[in-house]
């Protein structure tokens, strides 16, 4: 199970797992988690800004941004992932608000 928690008067990402609440150190909120352990989210924006998609993947956080082969789209959060690598989420084009389905490429 993954979660948001409030540490320090900010939002951080947890992973419930064992019994235990582990926080993963991220400012942001975590929304899903595949069998892999795969957790996508949302990172708070720095200051005023937009938030970003997430993926933590074996200890790493990324911007899914940064993942994206063209930059097209601004994904902003990332809603669920299954055991197949594939992300929902919301993100902006041609001046829209999408949803949109990411695959991963092998």
């Amino acid at each position: 199970m993954v979660g948001v928690s409030e540490v320090r008067k900010e939002r951080t990402v947890f992973l419930y797992s064992q019994g235990e609440m582990h926080d993963l150190d991220i400012r942001g909120r975590a929304f899903a988690i595949n069998d892999q352990r795969q957790i996508v989210g949302a990172l708070d924006p720095e200051e005023r800004g937009r938030p970003r998609g997430l993926i933590w993947d074996n200890g790493k956080v990324r911007d899914l941004n940064t993942l994206l082969p063209n930059n097209r789209y601004r994904i902003e959060t990332a809603f669920r992932i299954n055991n197949n690598g594939q992300i929902l989420c919301r993100g902006y084009g041609d001046g829209h608000l999408r949803a949109l389905l990411l695959s991963p490429i092998r």
